[in-house]
């Protein structure tokens, strides 16, 4: 999971020069510390911060998506 959210993170840098897009990110939000709910029933964690960081950094409007593994 880890590397398949890098990957899409790399890949995003290579369309940085377009206008301002929206991202969607899924998340399973059950490995903590890396993303897990919150005490505000937020989705918190180091690949979350990540992800908002990016989206700073690109200037891109992100949302966070829970889903929900069946494997």
């Amino acid at each position: 999971m880890k590397k398949l959210v890098l990957a899409a993170l790399l890949a995003s840098f290579t369309f940085g020069a377009s206008a301002a897009e929206k991202i969607n990110f899924g998340v399973s939000a059950t490995y903590p510390p890396f993303e897990s709910i919150g005490a505000n029933n937020e989705i918190v964690g180091f690949d979350i911060d990540l992800a908002k960081a990016l989206c700073k950094q690109m200037q891109a409007e992100c949302t966070l998506l829970i889903t929900r593994s069946t494997a």
